[in-house]
């Protein structure tokens, strides 16, 4: 599921426009790979939270990962008016990490470039990034975004690069659709790092309780189910409405107490 994701595409697809988002691809060191992962996780997210704007799942769309398809194939297998593509770079050279990033929207029925960038920023400055890109595709859309729409895309997570960067590894950690102990286990140590340098970190948390609620669904005679839960009350005692925390909230009492009404009330809580 996607941060805060939006109801399914039969239900929605004649009403409002729909965007794909495809795994972005790396053009730095093959070790980066979780970077171009974790940066389209966060501009999925970003677009989540528009109004009026139909986002396919990051899992959905995590299988054409690496795909020979036409964009026009990819689009009518998942539905979506819209698909959004680019590439990422990512260095570290004398300890100032930059990013580029080159996105593209394109649109499925004709092929049509419908707008693209090309930015190089400061690490630290992804954030304002995302929130460009998000705001664009709505500009290219003709949507219009509510107050509330802003203010969501304004917020910046953390405002520490390295704790920013563990979380990377541990959303892309996640985010692998293996669900093996090891990945799970690296995944969770590297979103306790992104937590020990920033505290405040309220999604990083969350994304800690994911990762320890299917620890614990794999390994249950083990410590994560409680640190799952932990995880996911600091977060939300850090930001009560985080959707990623109650959604965190619910797939912990689905999958380790199964406690289905608990589990409602969360989800609901997070859409």
């Amino acid at each position: 599921l996607s941060r805060g994701s939006k109801a399914s595409l039969s239900v929605i697809a004649s009403a409002f426009p729909m965007i794909a988002v495809l795994p972005f691809e790396n053009l730095g060191n093959p070790d980066d790979e979780y970077f171009a992962d974790g940066m389209t996780e966060e501009i999925t997210s970003r677009l989540v939270g528009i109004a009026g704007l139909g986002v396919i799942s990051r899992t959905s769309a995590m299988q054409y990962k690496s795909s020979d398809k036409s964009l026009s194939q990819i689009g009518k297998e998942l539905g979506v008016n819209y698909v959004l593509e680019g590439s990422i770079r990512w260095s570290n050279t004398g300890g100032r990490p930059r990013v580029r990033i080159t996105p593209r929207l394109i649109r499925v029925s004709d092929d049509r470039n419908m707008w693209a960038d090309n930015y190089e920023r400061e690490m630290m400055e992804v954030f304002a990034v995302q929130e460009d890109i998000a705001t664009k595709i709505a500009a290219q859309l003709d949507l219009t975004l509510l107050e509330s729409d802003r203010k969501e895309l304004a917020v910046r997570p953390t405002t520490d690069s390295r704790a920013y960067d563990y979380y990377l590894k541990g959303i892309s950690g996640v985010r692998r659709l293996d669900w093996s102990l090891p990945a799970l286990a690296a995944a969770s140590a590297n979103l306790d790092s992104a937590v020990m340098i920033d505290p405040s970190f309220a999604l990083a948390y969350a994304v800690k309780s994911r990762a320890n609620t299917m620890l614990a669904w794999i390994e249950p005679a083990g410590s994560y189910q409680k640190v799952a839960r932990e995880s996911f009350e600091k977060a939300l005692q850090l930001q009560p409405n985080l959707s990623y925390g109650h959604m965190a909230a619910g797939i912990f009492y689905n999958l380790t107490e199964t406690d289905y009404d608990s589990a409602m009330t969360a989800l609901n809580l997070a859409s």
